[in-house]
C-alpha cells in the first residue's frame, strides 16, 4: 500500500496508538481537527465527478478507515445510518450541509415489515477548518451534501465501515447498501505506473 501523504501520515499513526485501548471520541476529533492537510498533500485523493460525490479510501485497518469524499456543487449522500459505528468529519474544502434525522417509528433494525418515518432533527453547515462533525449512535442517521460550489471532506469511522442502512425520505423504505470506494491506495498506485 502507498504511504499517505505525510499529514495524513501523522493521523494514520496517532489513530493507530488509539488502537491498544477503547476509543476516545474526543480524541480522535482532536487529532482531525489538528492536521493540516496541504493543497499538495491532498491532490493524489482528488476524484471528482460531476454526476455524484466519490469516496477515496486513504487508509483502513481492523479499528478505522480514512476517506476522503469529493463532493461537486449539489451533490448529497442518502439520508443513511453508519452501522452502529461513531464517525468524524471535517471538511478541508468548500462547506457541507448536514441534516440529521430521527425516526418517529423508533426504527432501529431494517426488515421488510420496517418503514421509517423521517423528522428533521437538526440542520447545520460546516465550513471549511478545524470543526469536526461527529455521528453517534444517538445522532446516527443524516445527511451531507453541497451547496453550490464543490468540496473536499476527510472522515474517519471507527471500524471499516462496509455497509450503512439507506432511508427513503418519500415513502420510508429501508435498503442495506454496500459501500464501495471510487479509488484506494492499490488504484492510485496503479494509475501512476
Amino acid at each position: 500500500m502507498q504511504n499517505p501523504p505525510s499529514a495524513l501520515g501523522q493521523l494514520i499513526s496517532e489513530l493507530s496508538k488509539l488502537e491498544e485501548s477503547p476509543l476516545d471520541p474526543s480524541k480522535v476529533a482532536q487529532l482531525l481537527s489538528e492536521t493540516n492537510v496541504t493543497d499538495v498533500e491532498i491532490q493524489p485523493l482528488l476524484h471528482f465527478r460531476k454526476d455524484r460525490y466519490t469516496r477515496n479510501l486513504v487508509y483502513r485497518s481492523s479499528t478505522f478507515d480514512v476517506i476522503v469524499l469529493c463532493w461537486p456543487p449539489n451533490s448529497s449522500t442518502a439520508v443513511h445510518d453508519h452501522n452502529r459505528q461513531l464517525g468524524w468529519v471535517r471538511v478541508l474544502k468548500g462547506a457541507l450541509e448536514e441534516t440529521r434525522y430521527v425516526d418517529g417509528n423508533s426504527c432501529t433494525e431494517m426488515g421488510s415489515d420496517r418503514t421509517w418515518l423521517p423528522r428533521v432533527h437538526g440542520r447545520i453547515v460546516i465550513p471549511a477548518g478545524p470543526a469536526v462533525a461527529a455521528v453517534d449512535s444517538a445522532h446516527g442517521v443524516h445527511k451531507l451534501g453541497t451547496l453550490d460550489e464543490p468540496a473536499v471532506s476527510l472522515h474517519i469511522y471507527s471500524k471499516p465501515l462496509d455497509t450503512c442502512l439507506v432511508f427513503d425520505e418519500q415513502d420510508g423504505h429501508i435498503d442495506c447498501k454496500d459501500l464501495e470506494y471510487d479509488t484506494t491506495p492499490d488504484s492510485r498506485t496503479k494509475q501512476l505506473s
